[in-house]
């Protein structure tokens, strides 16, 4: 039985691993964007989860916590679910990036969502392998609250 199980155990080891095995680089990162809205400027957190797709092109989950504006000039509280793609290529320490988004924002007070997308330039600087710093500029549009441009500032890691 021994004669047997040695080859059988020694087949499995040199087999190759399948590519479920192997999890695909994945990032997080947490980003704060102040936009303006008619009382003033405000703040929005987004929580990021990027997957790498091909060459420099990843996607991105993004929710986005924050505030919109209502009748009245009073802020409501939103969170805005989205998707999107960004482009950076790998130059070393710094990277340009470019990136799109489309989402949904949700209101608090019950209103109905609204269609939502950016558009974003920026650069990172790796300050380590795996933890980047971002600062970028974004033009986001609402439907029915126009553009508006929101500098953008975000820490990530890239496990």
């Amino acid at each position: 039985m021994r004669t047997v199980l040695l080859p059988l155990v020694t087949s499995l080891l040199i087999l190759p691993s399948g590519a479920g095995a192997v999890s695909p680089p994945m990032g997080f990162s947490l980003e704060s964007a102040v936009f303006e809205r008619s009382g003033g400027a405000d703040l929005r957190l987004t929580a990021v989860t990027s997957c790498w797709l091909e060459g420099g092109l990843e996607a991105e989950a993004r929710l986005g916590f924050g505030s919109a504006d209502r009748p009245g000039g009073r802020a409501t509280a939103t969170l805005t679910p989205g998707l999107g793609l960004r482009w950076g290529p790998g130059l070393g320490r710094w990277r340009p990036l470019l990136g799109v988004e489309a989402g949904l924002q949700l209101s608090a007070d019950g209103r109905s969502p609204a269609a939502t997308g950016a558009a974003r330039a920026g650069i990172e600087r790796y300050l380590r392998r795996d933890l980047p710093l971002l600062v970028a500029v974004a033009v986001r549009t609402t439907a029915g609250a126009g553009a508006a441009l929101e500098p953008v500032v975000g820490l990530g890691w890239f496990p």
